[in-house]
């Protein structure tokens, strides 16, 4: 069974893909246990900023109280899904901070952004650029004969065909008269 160079790009891109997935993943997973740890450890300051009435008199255990209410404020998925994002972004910059790692960081941009939408852009601004052009120097009423679109018909059969230099003489003649 022999294996095109296509189909073997389509299973490597997969594969890559599914290793992607994996490793957000694994961050969103472990970021969410974290996050529960931490609330179940906030508990007990919780609990004790408020019964301690001694305690609300210290600025430190106030601030400390405030922060983890504030933290058990935040919806548990959210927060662990920022938690996610923020250790892809720093895992991210580490492998892009030498030389070779921006260079493929710019190879990847160009490859998957830049070369797949640049024939889009080309033919859009081509179709845009035509029709505002055509739009504006000419109306329908302007045009003359010179400025419309002409078919030639050539019969290629019987005798009475022209040679290809008689037929460019005659066109050449025919717009000199005109």
């Amino acid at each position: 069974m022999r294996v095109s160079s296509k189909r073997l790009a389509g299973w490597v891109t997969v594969a890559v893909a599914l290793i992607s997935f994996s490793r957000v993943a694994v961050l969103f997973l472990e970021s969410l246990s974290t996050v529960r740890a931490e609330r179940a450890e906030d508990h007990a300051l919780i609990e004790l900023c408020g019964s301690d009435a001694r305690a609300k008199a210290s600025p430190k255990l106030r601030s400390a109280c405030l922060q983890a209410q504030a933290d058990r404020a935040s919806p548990i998925i959210l927060k662990a899904i920022v938690r996610a994002v923020s250790t892809t972004w720093s895992e991210f910059v580490a492998s892009v901070n030498s030389p070779f790692g921006m260079a493929t960081c710019v190879l990847f941009v160009l490859s998957s952004l830049v070369l797949p939408s640049a024939p889009i852009v080309k033919a859009v601004a081509m179709g845009y650029n035509g029709r505002s052009t055509v739009k504006s120097h000419l109306s329908d009423d302007e045009e003359s004969d010179d400025e419309r679109p002409h078919i030639i018909m050539v019969n290629g059969h019987g005798s009475g065909t022209l040679s290809r230099r008689k037929l460019l003489r005659q066109c050449s003649r025919d717009s000199e008269i005109a």
